[in-house]
């Protein structure tokens, strides 16, 4: 199975972590509610940590005739997922905020089904969620539009064409709405949680329209993590727009130099005559993380043989660094700043290895953190030896 880091979403190691309904000693965040058409079941609770290292903090929390509470202690504003147990296609998104506390009324539908209350916080936050709620209503009934054409045996291809330009639609006027309210209420903190409701080329302007308490109190890590996840993706555009996808097995591996880590420059075609391996990588990548053991014995057991570069992707100068002295790689390190290097070797995901002969021609490409590289790599290495 194939285990890589994507663009749109990072693939995270688990960490379950089991709360009691009722608060604890520590607790600065509780959610409680009175769910009208659930009897009893569970609640699967989950958030995201980041830093230091990113994990998913999962519980189950019971509902008793519809009710339910939990307490937990967070150091910032967390985005997380309420899911029913017996239904988990059925999922509520809610902003964990500490110091807060929230209570929400109605069905267990989605967050625009419920009542919200709570704290000054989620005063604002019933607020924000009622201005998504007619484009929500819209969206649905797009659907159900769609759906019952579906049945009634009309063209499907047809009718979603329909749905996508009147969802096109919708998005543009929500779009607008939104990015207006964010701008006449930039000191609230719950105007934070709107700013990926907006045109994704607008995302990084709005974030930076916040007051700077808004911008830097405890939304902060919320916000520094989409403002550099967009502004990584504008850089991407720019690089497509002027670099063609050009490496393909048994064509030329695209020549490139790029930066070290000491300031000097690594060109590839000063290690043609060798094997190459390049390892596109990022310092917010896990599986590029855990892998780096087994590719630090594969070095060891073949680096008279191959070069090792690891490319960063996607990372700022200073994490990229601060990984590179965490992490005691001992093959050469470069970082493709403006992303053209992993543009021209058509990188899809993370870690992305390619292969290359020593006529300097690609051999092989592996997305992920796949146990076939290193065994082709063997047989490669060896039977060339050989």
């Amino acid at each position: 199975m194939k285990r890589a880091c994507k663009l749109k979403f990072f693939i995270l190691s688990v960490a379950t972590w089991l709360y009691s309904s009722g608060a604890s000693a520590q607790s600065n965040f509780t959610m409680s509610g009175a769910l009208t058409d659930v009897g009893n079941d569970s609640i699967l609770v989950e958030y995201v940590e980041r830093n230091p290292d990113k994990k998913i903090i999962n519980f189950a929390m019971p509902v008793n005739n519809g009710h339910f509470n939990f307490s937990l202690y967070i150091d910032k504003a967390y985005q997380g997922s309420l899911r029913l147990k017996s239904s988990p296609q059925k999922v509520m998104y809610f902003f964990f905020v500490p110091n807060e506390f929230v209570n929400i009324e109605g069905d267990f539908i989605d967050e625009y089904s419920v009542r919200i209350s709570g704290s000054a916080f989620y005063h604002q936050y019933a607020k924000v969620t009622d201005v998504g709620r007619p484009f929500h209503k819209e969206f649905g009934i797009a659907k159900k539009e769609y759906e019952a054409g579906v049945a009634a045996g009309d063209n499907a291809v047809r009718l979603d064409s329909i749905r996508k330009a009147a969802n096109r639609d919708i998005n543009r006027r929500r779009h607008s709405v939104v990015e207006e309210y964010i701008v006449q209420h930039p000191d609230e903190d719950a105007t934070a949680t709107l700013v990926l409701d907006v045109n994704m080329d607008r995302v990084v302007p709005v974030i930076r329209k916040l007051s700077p308490a808004v911008r830097n109190g405890r939304f902060k890590g919320y916000l520094d993590m989409w403002q550099e996840a967009f502004e990584r993706m504008a850089v991407m555009r720019k690089a497509r727009k002027e670099v063609a996808d050009t490496a393909k097995v048994g064509a030329m591996a695209p020549d490139f130099s790029l930066p070290t880590p000491q300031g000097d420059t690594l060109t590839l075609s000063s290690l043609q005559g060798k094997y190459v391996l390049l390892d596109f990588w990022g310092s917010w990548c896990t599986w590029c993380i855990k892998g780096f053991p087994k590719m630090k014995e594969c070095y060891a057991q073949y680096g008279d043989r191959i070069e090792f570069v690891g490319i960063d992707c996607n990372d700022k100068a200073e994490k990229w660094k601060q990984a590179l002295k965490k992490y005691q790689l001992p093959w050469p390190q470069v970082r493709d700043g403006d992303a053209k290097v992993e543009t021209a070797y058509r990188v899809k995901g993370y870690p992305y290895k390619v292969l290359i002969g020593p006529d300097g021609k690609i051999l092989k490409t592996y997305l992920g953190e796949v146990e076939t590289f290193y065994q082709e790599l063997g047989q490669i290495i060896t039977s060339d030896k050989e």
